[in-house]
């Protein structure tokens, strides 16, 4: 069920990538596809899957009693895991809707047994009466207890698609560290204080509850030697506000969220060489790009911030894009000057944008493998 369910998603996640990049017109790119097919990259990651499921068993045990994915496993492993708790997490949001459904019929039976009891006053009424709420109260336990068994959708909807896009240029028989948290992110474990208590309009008692931690570290070799890192924190407050009318008190929640992810590209100077002006530029514009020198290589880092209003998941396709553009600060040492004559020559007919699209392009292709 778990395999069936990831090959599924896999063509999805991929049509998503690839339409937003097209859409964007920057980075379109960085979605080419490679000689293989989708259906024969499909049966390798099931026959894959099908050998890590033998050793498996005691980290997928690890993992949901934890609510935490961390280790350090080959590819094989990590499409098993992803794939296995997307199953149990559909699974397990199945039945959670489910019981919230019957939970709700049972009270709107309540309700109404209720009234015709008090209209009728026969005994077998208040029979059913006390029936439905006792059903009503094991149908909230229940949707309680998937409520706490639930995985965060950061998995399917982020993680997911982001190693079925890196799937192709992940150099083969390299190990991939993986951190990401399954648990909300609102809990005492990853508190960072509350605000003082404030009044505002009519509400008489509101406070502010801060979260903040970070939630993914992805660090991995891609084929052409370069190493790819990527973290990710997040940042949650939580608004709760209370106020009277007569005898009834009620409470409101508000959440905004801000996710923070640094990608971090170590080069292969064997192979690529940065371009300083491009970088220069980049760095001179926004400030977000950093460029370090260290013992094994130049390192390129860039931030970017995204802000949701409420605890949502964060787009993979962002964080695709992120990769591409570092790339495109890439020059592999093969290209020729008569080569990038002839591209400034053809880009110098056409607008600036679409010159500036070309060069993302043609670097990018460059930079996954798929041109030279």
């Amino acid at each position: 069920m778990a395999d069936t369910g990831k090959d599924t998603r896999g063509k999805v996640a991929r049509g998503k990538i690839a339409a937003g990049t097209n859409a964007g017109g920057k980075v379109a790119a960085v979605t080419a596809v490679s000689g293989r097919t989708a259906s024969g990259m499909a049966k390798q990651d099931m026959n894959a899957s099908g050998k890590a499921a033998s050793g498996m068993a005691a980290t997928i045990r690890q993992i949901l009693s934890g609510k935490e994915i961390k280790g350090v496993w080959p590819i094989s492993h990590i499409n098993y895991i992803i794939s296995y708790l997307t199953g149990y997490d559909l699974l397990i949001e199945g039945k959670k809707k489910t019981a919230k459904t019957v939970m709700i019929i049972f009270i709107a039976i309540t309700i109404v047994c209720y009234f015709v009891a008090q209209i009728s006053q026969k005994p077998a009424i208040w029979v059913v009466l006390l029936l439905s709420i006792t059903a009503t109260i094991a149908a909230y336990i229940v949707f309680r207890r998937y409520s706490d068994m639930d995985l965060r959708d950061e998995l399917r909807l982020y993680v997911s698609p982001l190693m079925d896009y890196l799937r192709e240029d992940i150099k083969k028989n390299t190990p991939i560290y993986l951190r990401l948290f399954l648990s909300p992110v609102e809990n005492k474990r990853f508190s960072a204080g509350t605000s003082a208590k404030y009044e505002h309009g009519h509400y008489h008692s509101c406070c502010k509850y801060f979260y903040r931690r970070y939630f993914l570290n992805l660090n991995l070799r891609l084929s052409d030697d370069n190493y790819l890192a990527i973290t990710g924190s997040e940042f949650l407050v939580m608004s709760k506000k209370t106020k009277k009318r007569g005898k009834k008190t009620k409470a409101k929640k508000k959440y905004k969220k801000t996710d923070t992810f640094a990608i971090r590209l170590r080069v292969n100077e064997k192979i690529y060489s940065l371009d300083e002006e491009a970088a220069n530029a980049m760095t001179a514009g926004g400030g977000k790009l950093t460029v370090s020198k260290g013992q094994k290589g130049t390192v390129l880092k860039l931030k970017y911030k995204e802000k949701m209003a409420g605890d949502l998941v964060p787009d993979p396709l962002r964080t695709a894009r992120a990769i591409a553009l570092l790339y495109t600060l890439l020059r592999r040492h093969e290209d020729k000057p008569q080569n990038q004559a002839q591209n400034s020559t053809g880009a110098s007919g056409s607008a600036s944008g679409s010159a500036s699209g070309s060069a993302s392009e043609g670097a990018s292709k460059n930079a996954f493998g798929e041109g030279k």
